[in-house]
């Protein structure tokens, strides 16, 4: 993948200067709200500190305010003109320039006046601590008299400060606000020639002890290093001595070494990856990276090609993750299947799901390779999927987007995050590839997910609590038989030919249509016919004698053997006899005639897992009691008519 981001960097500096292509993203709404960018302007002529009204976050917006991060390193210092954290810039940013600022400069005068003017001395502290030792004074943004002894609490308290001035000048709280950045005088220090030159001295320090070799890239013969502390993404392990070659820490250049070009192209590359192809699975962030095979020759600009590029991409993926079902969303996706793709068609995409801590970023799973007409087939799935579902249970949010599937598959929580996130990024990985996952390794996670509802376990997993378990635990098992459906769909091989279905002697055409639909064999089919039953007594439970369905109760979440499912089938039929008084009627008596057919005939050669024959009862269940719940329904509208 080192090459694909190669290429991207490559075309992304063809129109832009290296500082203009390692601008980063900046979102313009966060949980809801619209984020801004505070710009600061330290006036020298009337010894103000003036803050300008907000900016609201657009497009432009990182290249407008040269948005690159933070300086390279732990704990270095900081110097941009252009931060997340308001506490640099009223510290660290005006003294560490003075230190690196070219004198001859003509703007180095005016960081000297401002330096000088706006500025006190609270240390000296700690070492480690004399970054912090220069603060812009309290009494220009209304702050609290300084008391503190430590250096750092000094500037913490300082922020805070900053924070409730802007709030009572403008209205804005820390959560609306993504960046800030200094003005002298109206200037912005990241719009001047040298500011930008120091960026470029910086990103490319890593060549000062560079030595002649061959780019592990581009493959030509220059200076190269092996130093990637500049780079984003680890394309390699660096920080553990074992991997480097004779296990010595030299022993890494042997791994892999990069000449400037290269080294420039990364940087720019991941950049763009960072700004144009971020996005979130619900908890799981992810980059979508792609690969081109082939660029257009058509396209007079090389960013014109990459932002069209990018919007389709960002519509693939973004429609796949919601499969929304709204006519806007509908008719957009719809342009984007229906268009001619050639473009596209010589792209793939690489999904790196990854775990981000402060400058480091851990790579949770890279799914590789899929085409653009993978994801086209995957979309048209999914609303296939949707479609049988309206069609099987009736009206409702039967959505089978990236994001929904992710509330299927039961993830141990902890602090929000989840901690068996690998189990759904396997799920990810067989519906972007088609590649084949255990059909009954997905059942069981959807036995555990009603085991979840059942017990209301919520506070250990991922899944959201509810309030009306029966109802959500039925639409969680109709989706679950959908998705298994779906899934085999999408990952059937071509020419491959599906089993033959069963010739049902069930009146029933509903359950008969379904049952064929969803390929069921005879262990399948009976079990999920003794599971229609259990909604027939459950029903009349409800209505009669207990809300909470103790039927229900019969069903053993840890698993039934083919012993305990008789033991179960006699029951329920002893059940529906009891409840109605009389002998059952002639729809529950044919539908138990065909699962005890069913069921005496699988039982020769039985080989259902226990853990099978509880998702097949619940999904019985489930069907049965939508379907009678869309029948009551038909009945009211009726009448109302």
């Amino acid at each position: 993948m080192i090459e694909a981001i190669s290429h991207l960097g490559e075309m992304s500096l063809e129109e832009k200067n290296l500082t203009e292509a390692l601008t980063l993203r900046v979102p313009k709404k966060q949980r809801g709200k619209t984020q801004h960018v505070v710009e600061i302007d330290l006036l020298t002529d009337t010894n103000q500190l003036k803050i300008h009204p907000p900016y609201e976050v657009h497009d432009d917006t990182p290249l407008e305010f040269l948005w690159i991060g933070t300086a390279d390193g732990p704990s270095s210092p900081q110097w941009y003109g252009t931060t997340s954290n308001v506490e640099y810039l009223l510290s660290q940013t005006i003294p560490n320039l003075l230190m690196m600022w070219d004198r001859q400069d003509a703007f180095f005068n005016k960081l000297q006046q401002t330096y000088e003017q706006f500025f006190i001395d609270i240390g000296p502290g700690e070492a480690k601590e004399n970054r912090y030792r220069y603060i812009i004074s309290p009494q220009y943004y209304d702050a609290n008299v300084i008391t503190e002894i430590k250096l750092k609490k000094v500037v913490q308290g300082a922020g805070k400060d900053f924070q409730k001035l802007i709030k009572s000048q403008h209205g804005l709280s820390t959560d609306e606000i993504q960046l800030f950045s200094l003005s002298i005088n109206g200037e912005r220090i990241i719009d001047q020639p040298f500011y930008r030159e120091l960026i470029v001295q910086e990103k490319e320090n890593v060549f000062q002890n560079a030595k002649e070799g061959v780019c592990s890239v581009i493959g030509e013969r220059e200076n190269v290093t092996s130093d990637t502390a500049k780079l984003k993404f680890n394309y390699y392990i660096n920080d553990k001595i074992n991997f480097a070659s004779n296990f010595e820490k030299s022993g890494y250049s042997r791994n892999m070494v990069l000449g400037k070009k290269a080294y420039r192209q990364l940087m720019a590359g991941e950049a763009y990856i960072m700004r144009n192809f971020y996005t979130r699975f619900v908890a799981l962030p992810c980059y979508v990276v792609p690969e081109i095979m082939f660029r257009s020759k058509d396209m007079d600009s090389t960013n014109y090609y990459l932002d069209k590029l990018s919007e389709k991409i960002q519509g693939y993926v973004e429609t796949a993750k919601t499969v929304d079902v709204s006519r806007e969303v509908k008719e957009t996706t719809k342009d984007y299947l229906e268009e001619d793709e050639d473009d596209l068609n010589q792209v793939v995409l690489n999904f790196l799901f990854f775990t981000s801590s402060q400058n480091s970023l851990k790579v949770n799973k890279l799914i590789q390779s899929i085409p653009v007409r993978q994801m086209a087939r995957l979309i048209n799935m999914q609303r296939a999927s949707r479609e049988l579902s309206e069609r099987f249970y009736g009206e409702g949010k039967w959505n089978f987007g990236l994001e929904n599937i992710y509330y299927l598959i039961p993830m141990k929580n902890q602090g929000g995050n989840p901690q068996e996130k690998h189990k759904i990024l396997t799920v990810y990985e067989s519906m972007l590839s088609g590649q084949r996952i255990s059909k009954n390794w997905l059942i069981s996670e959807f036995v555990h997910l009603s085991k979840i509802y059942q017990h209301e376990q919520f506070d250990s997993y991922q899944i959201q609590p509810v309030n009306n378990i029966d109802h959500h635990l039925r639409n969680k098992m109709l989706q679950c038989q959908t998705f298994l459906w779906l899934m085999d769909k999408l990952t059937i091989e071509e020419g491959e030919e599906m089993e033959e279905t069963i010739d049902y002697q069930l009146k029933d055409g509903l359950i008969v249509d379904y049952m064929k639909t969803m390929q069921y064999g005879e262990e399948e089919s009976a079990m999920f016919l003794l599971g229609c039953l259990i909604a027939e007594v459950a029903a009349k439970q409800h209505s009669i004698e207990d809300p909470t369905k103790p039927i229900l109760n019969k069903i053993n979440y840890q698993g039934m053997n083919k012993t305990k499912i008789s033991m179960l089938s006699t029951e329920v039929h002893g059940r529906l006899s009891q409840l109605t008084k009389t002998a059952i009627n002639s729809y529950q008596e044919s539908m138990f005639a065909e699962h005890k057919r069913l069921f005496d005939a699988a039982l020769k050669n039985w080989s259902m897992r226990d853990n099978e024959t509880v998702f097949y009862i619940l999904a019985g269940y489930a069907f049965g009691t939508q379907k009678r719940f869309n029948n009551i329904q038909k009945e009211e509208n009726t009448n109302e008519q």
